[in-house]
C-alpha cells in the first residue's frame, strides 16, 4: 500500500475551510416573539426581520440617519429587493385587533436561509412613523441583534415589542467578550 502525499498548503486550506464552517453563523437558542404595544395607534404594522452579514451588509443598516426605514418600506427599494432575492427577509404583519403578536419559531425555515447566506446579525425594522432618540439621533424603528448563540442566555425567547417610539428590546444579549 502506498501513501499519497498531500501538499501542506492543501491541508491548511482544508482545515481553514472546515474551521470557518464550524464557526459560521449561529442562532439564538429559541424563538423570537414580536408584539405590538397597546399604545400603538396604527391598526397594523409591517415588521421585517432581515439576516445580514458583517461588513458592508451590516454597515448599511447601522446608519444613524432617519431615512433608512422609510426607504426600506417604499415600493422598489433596491436594498430590500436584493435581500428578498436572497430569501433573507421575513415579513410579519401585526394587526392590533386580529394578530397583535407573532412568533418566529426556532425551527422556521428562514433560519436555514440566514445561515446559508452567512448572516451574523438580525435586523428588525418596523414600518412606523419616524421618531428619533434625541440623544444620538438614531432611528428607533430599527434594532440590530447578534445571531451568535454565545451572546444569548440559554434557553430564552427573544421578546420584541413594537412601541409607538420604535423597537425597544426586553431581553438584551450579553456583551461580546472579544469586542466589548
Amino acid at each position: 500500500m502506498t501513501a499519497t502525499k498531500i501538499p501542506v498548503r492543501f491541508v491548511v486550506l482544508a482545515l481553514t475551510m472546515m474551521s470557518a464552517a464550524c464557526n459560521g453563523p449561529t442562532r439564538p437558542p429559541s424563538d423570537i416573539s414580536v408584539a405590538l404595544d397597546r399604545e400603538i395607534s396604527q391598526p397594523s404594522v409591517r415588521v421585517h426581520l432581515v439576516g445580514v452579514t458583517d461588513g458592508d451588509d451590516l454597515e448599511r443598516f447601522n446608519t444613524k440617519g432617519l431615512g433608512l426605514v422609510d426607504d426600506w418600506f417604499k415600493a422598489g427599494n433596491l436594498l430590500r429587493a436584493a435581500k428578498e432575492r436572497n430569501n433573507v427577509v421575513k415579513e410579519m404583519i401585526l394587526d392590533k385587533d386580529k394578530q397583535p403578536a407573532m412568533v418566529l419559531a426556532a425551527d422556521n425555515p428562514i433560519w436555514a436561509n440566514w445561515e446559508k447566506y452567512g448572516a451574523k446579525w438580525l435586523v428588525v425594522l418596523a414600518n412606523l412613523p419616524a421618531s428619533k432618540d434625541e440623544k444620538d439621533m438614531k432611528d428607533t424603528r430599527i434594532c440590530i441583534l447578534p445571531l451568535d448563540k454565545k451572546r444569548w442566555s440559554d434557553p430564552i425567547t427573544i421578546s420584541i415589542t413594537i412601541s409607538p417610539v420604535g423597537v425597544p428590546m426586553h431581553i438584551v444579549p450579553t456583551p461580546n467578550p472579544a469586542k466589548d
